[in-house]
Order: C-alpha cells, then sequence, then structure tokens
C-alpha cells in the first residue's frame, strides 16, 4: 500500500486556535506515511499560516466570498466538495470546526462517499453552537467514524449530548508551535506600551468578551485602581468598535492579529482570557510556553489549562480576582511565569498531536481493512 491520503477540510485558515492546528497538522504529518491535502472554503488571501502550509503537496481553494458560507450547503459548496474529494481521492476525510465539519458530512451522506470520516471538535457544544447548529450535528455526527476532542472535558460533554460511544471520542490535546519553546524572540514593537502590560489575544466577539473587560476597566480607572497597566488587544472582529468605545482611555493599545506573537508574550506581565467559553485555548498555551502567566476565567479553563500555582482562575466576582492579579509583584509574574512554561513543556508538544491524530487514521484503516 503506498501513502496514507489525508485530505484536511477547514472553512478557512484566518488567525485562530483551531485554525492553527489544522496548519500545524498539515505541516508535520509524517509525508513518508502520509500524503496530506488541503481544502479551504475561504480566499487565499486570508490565509494567516501560510508559512506552515506552503508545503502541503496538494492545496485547493473554493474561493468563497464568505469563509463561513449560508445555508449550510449551498451549490457552490457542495460542487467544490465532490470536485475536490473526486480529483484527490482521499483514504481519509478530515474536517475541523463547526461549518467544515458539518458542510462535509453532508456532502458525504449526499454523494454516497465510502472514505472514513474525522471530525475535530474544538467548540464546547453548549455554548459554541447555535440553535442550528445544533440540530446539524445531531443529524449529521454519525456520520464521523472518529470525532477528536482537544481536551477531556469537550469528549465527555460530546458523549453526553450527542449519545456517542465512548470508544469513537477520542482526545488528542492540541500541540505548541515548537517556536513557543525557544528562548530567543525579537524585542517587543516599537508601539509596545511602557509601564506593566497585560495581553489579550482572540477574536473581537461575544465568546471572548473582551467587552465585558472593558466595561470593568473603565471602573478600576475611575477609581485610581490601575496605577501603571496598559493593555493590549491583539486580534479583529464585530465587537471592535464597542470595544474602543468602551475601552478607558489612553489604556489599551488594539492591534490587528500578528504572524508572530512570541515577541508580545515575552514582554507582557500577564495573558487575560476572560472567555465565556473555550475548548482548550491556544492562546493561553502559546503564553505560557513563552512564560508569560494566563489569568482566565473558569469557562476558559474547562481543559484545565492553567493552575494556581502557575497563573490566576478569575473567580467570581471577577472585579476581586482580577483586583488581585493587577495588585501581584513583578518578581511573582515572573516566577509564575517560569513555572507555567515547564508545566506546558511536559504536558503539550506538535509531536504528541500529530502522533495522536496519525493513530487515529492508523486504526480506522486497519479495521476498515479487517472488516473488509
Amino acid at each position: 500500500m503506498g501513502r496514507i491520503r489525508v485530505l484536511l477540510v477547514i472553512a478557512g485558515l484566518p488567525a485562530g486556535g483551531a485554525e492553527r492546528q489544522m496548519a500545524l497538522l498539515a505541516h508535520h504529518l509524517d509525508r513518508a506515511t502520509f500524503e496530506p491535502g488541503l481544502l479551504i472554503f475561504g480566499r487565499r488571501e486570508r490565509i494567516h499560516y501560510a508559512q506552515l502550509v506552503d508545503d502541503v503537496p496538494w492545496f485547493r481553494s473554493l474561493e468563497l466570498s464568505h469563509a463561513v458560507p449560508r445555508p449550510l450547503l449551498p451549490a457552490r459548496l457542495f460542487g467544490g466538495l465532490r470536485r475536490a474529494v473526486a480529483e484527490f481521492r482521499p483514504d481519509i476525510l478530515h474536517s475541523s470546526l463547526n461549518k467544515a465539519n458539518q458542510a462535509l458530512r453532508a456532502t458525504a451522506m449526499l454523494s454516497g462517499w465510502r472514505s472514513p470520516i474525522v471530525t475535530s471538535v474544538r467548540n464546547d457544544f453548549r455554548h459554541g453552537y447555535s440553535r442550528s447548529e445544533k440540530w446539524a450535528e445531531r443529524l449529521l455526527v454519525h456520520r464521523s467514524r472518529r470525532v477528536i476532542a482537544n481536551s477531556e472535558a469537550v469528549r465527555r460533554q460530546l458523549i453526553e449530548d450527542l449519545s456517542l460511544s465512548p470508544e469513537r471520542v477520542v482526545t488528542v490535546n492540541n500541540g505548541i508551535d515548537p517556536r513557543f519553546f525557544g528562548d530567543t524572540a525579537a524585542p517587543p514593537p516599537e508601539w509596545w506600551p511602557s509601564g506593566r502590560v497585560a495581553l489579550m489575544v482572540g477574536r473581537f466577539s461575544a465568546q471572548k468578551d473582551h467587552l465585558g473587560l472593558m466595561r470593568l476597566l473603565a471602573g478600576f480607572e475611575a477609581s485610581g485602581r490601575l496605577a501603571d497597566w496598559h493593555f493590549v488587544l491583539v486580534g479583529e472582529g464585530p465587537l471592535e468598535a464597542a470595544i474602543r468605545a468602551a475601552a478607558p482611555p489612553g489604556r489599551v493599545t488594539i492591534r490587528p492579529p500578528m504572524d508572530d506573537l512570541r515577541p508580545l508574550y515575552r514582554a507582557a506581565s500577564v495573558l487575560l482570557l476572560p472567555s465565556r467559553w473555550e475548548g482548550m485555548p491556544n492562546v493561553a498555551l502559546e503564553a505560557q510556553a513563552s512564560g508569560c502567566p494566563v489569568a482566565l476565567t473558569p469557562a476558559a479553563n474547562a481543559a484545565s489549562v492553567v493552575d494556581a500555582g502557575s497563573g490566576w482562575i478569575l473567580e467570581e466576582p471577577v472585579a476581586r480576582s482580577l483586583d488581585c492579579v493587577l495588585a501581584t509583584p513583578a518578581a511573582e509574574f515572573r516566577r509564575m511565569g517560569s513555572e507555567a512554561r515547564h508545566g506546558v513543556v511536559r504536558r503539550f508538544s506538535v509531536e504528541a498531536m500529530v502522533t495522536g491524530t496519525a493513530a487515529v487514521y492508523g486504526d480506522l484503516l486497519t479495521r476498515a481493512s479487517n472488516s473488509g
């Protein structure tokens, strides 16, 4: 048998945690065993991880005007998926994130494809899916031979909420780009503020709750509790204008997504993650790998990526918890950053993520061969 042909499918590759995981998988799959292909729905110019996917042997973009098309399966998306599969002839299909997961399985059902489908789930099912997406997931989930969850919390939820047998749902932790473990990094950019800096990285959406944090910080500023703290937000999204309007003047810098966040992680005193829900937040892993401790909400820590010895859990009332973080001495930030880095190095790596995913592929093909 020749190399295993794996077609990786995702709506797009803008800056994002799940998108980075797919790009890392495409880049690091062993070429002696696997022949990866990559299909995205959106446009090439929106790819944020070009340096990771440039060497993928087979790549196609459907060039749809929106990376997340509506309705679920419009004719262009259905036709594009069918053409890609006919051209690439995959042994395994592997999709990630809600829209690609559902579009791929719906197309497979209508087309009668026999190649096994692996589905990566990164979102909290109870909060990260719309009502229509939940309905579609219940309809389509049994088209997936295996579901890969990126944390035990997500795995347990999928088994409970979708009545999946435990052996069909596999946990494969996120892997951190090896660059974040390095000891050297460029200095922060010229625009980096002076004083102590708290960093936030993520899409400006309701899930990440930057807006709620800005309102909280405005109250801190009014009561004179921010001292020399400055806050840097890196991202983009529909709530950017509202976040700018709510931010305390002179305290917040907002920047678009960046190719290399290492200088920012290294320069920041702490990463803040006020999300309302997360599966396994990549930014928390990257920051800790870079020696930056993390303060996050319990909902963002469902995968237990932060513990009390190396970071902070922003328990209710959040204002009091955040007050404690901002009052931490500089030496303690450095100590906790060092502890966090050692913990992440032990638990997460790209090699483990790729090996775990490849094991899912191998198990599926072995079972298919034995049953055939």
